[in-house]
């Protein structure tokens, strides 16, 4: 069993880049709980979790039922405030991300889940109706929608292939995109400099070099790996037969066991975290600015002392003073917080 857990601020430091003391208080009881995503936009926090008994639709006719997953669906202002979304996966659910997050539609109630079941779904989270589902050939590991296009978005399978769909073409995906072999278990959006639908002018500015097109910065056990867009122009539903002809692939320059990877829009920084590499047998988390193609700049790379045998996801933010990225350590099951700027 496992329990949503907020942190409680307890106290602050008055030294500058420091953090405050946080308190676990456990809010919400969930089943077989693995991704979450947070909704800046709507205030929202989307964990999975199997379904719950006492949901429409469970019986002892249907011992199936309890095993299929769902979301939760949490209040950022009230954890108390929660809401249950039921039966849309049969299998476990391996991503989830918000549209709202991803291309500037505020507005939007829109989530992207894939799963081991073999299918990608958009739902309404609001009316907690699915919008659209694709059928895959291979197991769901990631996904996330196009920061450029409100129509377009990606899935990422177990086979290595990344799945290009467009939501105006409902029965197949648009492109498949070839180069890896091992289960795609990360997948972020970077815009480019000229998007009119990144976050932010100041985002646009901050991303990418000039001229530099934006794509899909991905990682597998085996490598980190960036999918370009050789041109600005979109492909349209017509072009469903294409073999990713307008993306190319990029392997970015780190040798390493990779099990995360995690993007911050605001300070344009990426994350890439390892298990191991030749140089260091224990975890380590990497973190850069990707500079179009296979360029990237390294800005810092922190260490950790504890083995890390689980697939766990560690993740990059920005707070009004610091660049932030939370780790796990899996010998003592706590979060660990490290400001980019001093390590």
């Amino acid at each position: 069993k496992q329990w949503y857990q907020r942190r409680v601020r307890g106290s602050s430091s008055g030294s500058q880049g420091s953090f405050n003391t946080f308190n676990f208080v456990e809010n919400l009881r969930t089943e077989g709980s693995r991704v979450l995503d947070f909704c800046s936009a709507k205030g929202v926090l989307l964990v999975s979790s199997e379904n719950r008994l006492g949901d429409v639709g469970s019986s002892s006719h249907n011992p199936s039922f309890v095993k299929n997953q769902g979301l939760w669906k949490i209040s950022g202002l009230d954890s108390k405030n929660a809401d249950f979304i039921p039966n849309l996966h049969t299998k476990q659910i391996r991503d989830i991300k918000c549209q709202s997050d991803s291309v500037r539609i505020t507005d939007s109630n829109l989530v992207l889940t894939t799963s081991l079941d073999k299918t990608l779904k958009i739902t309404n989270v609001h009316t907690k109706n699915v919008v659209l589902e694709y059928k895959l050939d291979f197991p769901g590991w990631s996904c996330c929608f196009d920061g450029e296009s409100p129509f377009q978005l990606y899935c990422g399978l177990a086979n290595g292939e990344v799945l290009l769909f467009d939501t105006r073409q409902t029965r197949d995906h648009l492109q498949k995109l070839t180069g890896n072999k091992m289960p795609v278990h990360s997948m972020h959006y970077i815009c480019s400099n000229n998007s009119p639908l990144a976050i932010s002018s100041q985002d646009i500015a901050t991303q990418l070099s000039p001229g530099m097109s934006g794509g899909l910065l991905c990682g597998s056990m085996g490598s980190v790996f960036f999918w370009g867009k050789d041109s600005i122009q979109k492909a349209s539903p017509s072009s469903q037969n294409s073999q990713g002809g307008a993306f190319s692939h990029h392997q970015l320059p780190f040798e390493a066991t990779c099990n995360s990877v995690s993007y911050d829009p605001v300070s344009a920084n990426c994350l890439a975290s390892f298990r191991s590499t030749p140089s260091y047998g224990f975890p380590s988390h990497t973190i850069f600015q990707h500079k179009g193609g296979a360029c990237v700049r390294e800005i810092r790379t922190i260490y950790s002392t504890t083995p890390q045998s689980l697939l766990s996801r560690t993740t990059l933010f920005s707070t009004q003073k610091n660049v932030v990225i939370a780790t796990t350590d899996q010998e003592t099951h706590k979060v660990l917080l490290w400001n980019v700027s001093n390590g």
